[in-house]
Formats: structure tokens, sequence, C-alpha cells
């Protein structure tokens, strides 16, 4: 996909989708392994230091240490209003950060967070979380909306969470689509990596997870146990009175989903956030609702 907004099949999605889950056979893994993945570099240290945001391409995938190099540039080119905030880090002590983006206030302010690349094979989410970025810096001074909201608001934007699975996903073709963390499995078999996704502290271990370590969605040994998960919860934790809104960035379908991704647990402002949601979309939502029953998607 060379260009993440004029996407080459584009089609109309409603409420009412479909699931469809294949078991491949492993001649499909050999014929998808017999791609070959080339990277070219012209000038190996300018990737090592990354880019800058100027010439910065945002319709292509970047690695990550071009998109280190990124954020680096970023707080350099928009002193006082974009802040690097290191808050973690990951099993192969990869430091975790996030840009803070905002105008200064004598006031106390509130914030969203957003984290992307939670699964490393989603490379289209740590794309949008930088195409987002660039949006917001073009545009609060010539729109007033956006700037009105970073004068009152915060954002806390995480470009890539999982940075030690994102890194191995681009090793090479038979890592392409890694999805876990890289921490060692506890089954003890030689299974590497845990579904982040599924280790918070939030209905853990009761559905659409897995205990055995090689499975994708292996939920982690413990709640919690996985430094990155870690993270992300103490640093929201402490500022739980200022976060209004938690947004993770998948690339899984053209949906919204909402908390939780139980069948019988709900968030206690589900009524709210559905009806935030499009007049024409709540509608489907209800009739499908009313015929099939509720289906609730868990990424």
């Amino acid at each position: 996909m060379k260009n993440f907004e004029k996407p080459y099949l584009n089609f109309p999605s409603t409420m009412d989708t479909a699931d469809v889950d294949i078991d491949g056979d492993k001649s499909l893994h050999t014929f998808f392994s017999s791609y070959v993945f080339l990277f070219c570099f012209s000038n190996s240290q300018r990737v090592a230091e990354g880019p800058e945001p100027r010439n910065y391409d945002y319709f292509k995938y970047h690695n990550m240490s071009e998109i280190s190099g990124w954020m680096e540039q970023l707080q350099k080119e928009n002193q006082g209003v974009v802040t690097i905030v290191r808050y973690g880090q990951t099993y192969e002590e990869q430091i975790i950060k996030l840009l803070k983006i905002g105008l200064a206030s004598t006031e106390k302010k509130k914030a969203i967070w957003m984290d992307c690349g939670i699964h490393a094979r989603e490379w289209i989410s740590p794309a949008f979380c930088q195409y987002f970025v660039k949006q917001i810096l073009d545009t609060y001074k010539k729109d007033e909306k956006i700037g009105e909201m970073l004068k009152n608001m915060d954002l806390y934007v995480t470009p890539v969470l999982n940075m030690d699975g994102y890194v191995y996903s681009w090793f090479n073709q038979s890592t392409r689509l890694w999805r876990k963390s890289r921490s060692p499995g506890n089954c003890g078999d030689s299974c590497m990596g845990t579904d982040l996704n599924r280790n918070f502290d939030a209905n853990w271990g009761s559905v659409g997870i897995s205990r055995k370590c090689c499975s994708e969605v292996y939920n982690g040994a413990t709640v919690l146990s996985e430094s990155e998960a870690q993270a992300v919860t103490d640093f929201v934790k402490a500022r739980s009175s200022e976060i209004l809104c938690f947004l993770t960035i998948h690339s899984y379908s053209q949906l919204i989903l909402v908390p939780y991704g139980h069948p019988n647990i709900t968030a206690p402002n589900y009524d709210e956030l559905v009806s935030l949601t499009p007049e024409k979309d709540r509608k489907d939502r209800d009739k499908s609702d009313s015929e099939k029953g509720r289906e609730d998607r868990k990424d």
C-alpha cells in the first residue's frame, strides 16, 4: 500500500461484519516464506541517525531507528510543543518513549493517550501514529479548534509500544509476521513472546487468550508480567485524573472497538461510548444485535 489515505481496495463496511478464520497448512508457510524483502540503503549512517521530519516520508514504513530519529528531530524543531517522555523499558532494554504534544498553559490540563504498534506485525499502526502527529503539528497554528485543543489538553503518543517485536519483524522475511513481545516463554519450551494486548489487568486470562506459550494470543505467565504492559499501567495510573481517553491503534478492519472484549462485561460508560458513533452505525449495530445477539470482537 503506497498511500495510506487511498487504499487500493476501498469498500463500505457496517457493524454487521464477519470474521473468517482459516487454518493454513505448512505449504502456505513455505509459499509465503519464499518471498524475500530487500532493503537498500545508500547511506547506512543516515538510517541509523534517522531522517529529518521535514524530509520524512509519511507514506512508507519506517524501521525503529528511523522512528526514533524522527522523534528526536520533532522535539528539536517544535520546542515548547513536543517533548519526549521516557517511561519504561522493554525486555531487551530498549527505552519506551512517547511524544507529549501540547501548548503551555497555567491551568491544569487533561490528556488523551494513544499507543501504536502493540502488535509488531501491524506496521500500519505506527505509520498512522506518525501521520497523526504530523497532521496535528501542521494544523494547530492554522486550525482554531486544534489550537484550542492543545491549549487545554496534552496528547501522549507512543509511536511503537512493542519495540522489541517491531525490530524483530524487520529482521528478515521469516519474521515479518511476528506479533508478540520478545520475552522468553514460561512453558518449558523454546517459544518466545507474550501478546501484550492480553497482558493487562483487565479480565486477564478470561476469554480470547491461550495459556500455551507458542500461541499468538498467549497472555503471559501472570497479569502484567511484561515490562511494556507494566510501564503503560504505571504511567496511566499516575495520571488517572488527567487522562480522559485511552486509544490503542490496530490494523484490524474498519472498526472502533470499545471495552471490554468480554461477552458478559461492559465498561461503566459503554452507552456513552456507543453514543459517540455516527447515528447510521448505531442503527446498524442495534439491528445486528436484535437479530443475532450482541457480538463482541477482540483484536
